[in-house]
């Protein structure tokens, strides 16, 4: 029952990122490759055989396969019209990009937290496992309560100051590379 559930629900939503295209032209032309995302009027897939991007008109598209299903051209066009306004929808309504006085400063906290703040967590979360073992280890050096060599205390110290300056650098990147791109879409 779950596997029927699952095979009809991934047909509903018949395009989705990476899914593997395979599109006939109305002059009988082919075209191959993974659905990167939707435009106006349009489909953006990689080839990465070629190592190209390729720009397909939903306009001249007489029939489509999406991951070997076939799915009918006036649903792969519904399909992406839905996908094209998603994608305005989310610009116009993007969540704000916090401000680089706060993910500076987080970053040098706990490195990784103005990653977390970003909602970066597959960078911020590895970045904050590292320094908090650092700071601990740092505490534990300080109270006594570790191994009481120096050698212990300066290498997670160490450790700690160069993943908190990685993470205040690229923070500061992210933030300036989300607001400009931000401006550009307004």
């Amino acid at each position: 029952m779950i596997l029927w559930l699952w095979l009809f629900g991934s047909i509903a939503n018949a395009i989705d990122l990476n899914d593997r295209l395979r599109i006939e032209l109305d002059g009988g032309e082919r075209v191959e490759g993974y659905f990167l995302r939707a435009g106006d009027g349009l489909v953006v897939m990689t080839r990465p055989s070629r190592g190209d991007v390729i720009k397909v008109s939903c306009a001249i598209v007489s029939s489509v396969e999406v991951n070997g299903s076939t799915v009918g051209a006036d649903r792969f066009v519904l399909e992406v019209e839905e996908a094209w306004q998603a994608r305005l929808d989310w610009i116009q309504n993007a969540p704000p990009v916090p401000p680089a006085a706060l993910i500076g400063p987080l970053n040098l906290l706990i490195a990784g937290s103005g990653h977390a703040a970003l909602n970066r967590w597959d960078v911020g979360g590895s970045m904050m496992a590292v320094d908090a073992i650092s700071m601990t280890v740092i505490g534990l050096e300080l109270a006594g309560k570790g191994t009481q060599r120096m050698d212990v205390l300066v290498s997670a110290a160490a450790i700690s100051a160069l993943f908190k300056s990685y993470a205040f650098s690229d923070g500061l990147r992210r933030v300036r590379r989300q607001t400009d791109r931000r401006k550009l879409e307004d």
